[in-house]
């Protein structure tokens, strides 16, 4: 059974979301993906805030990835 988990962000006040969000998609994805999990999202969950929820092939994958 996959296993999904959730992070959240918040960037700081001012800074540029756009600029925060590529860095994320550039350092943070891979190294989950690099870690086992088959697929990363990332949604905008407010103006300063955004939640990746990888999905993992299983729990113990995810237990390894910490």
């Amino acid at each position: 059974m996959r296993y999904i988990t959730i992070t959240t962000w918040e960037i700081a006040d001012g800074a540029d979301y756009d600029v925060a969000l590529r860095a994320i998609e550039e350092k943070r994805l891979p190294a989950l993906k690099s870690f086992g999990a088959s697929r990363v999202t990332v949604v905008r969950t407010s103006e300063r805030t955004s939640a990746a929820i990888p999905e993992w092939p299983d729990r113990a994958t995810r237990d390894a990835a910490e």
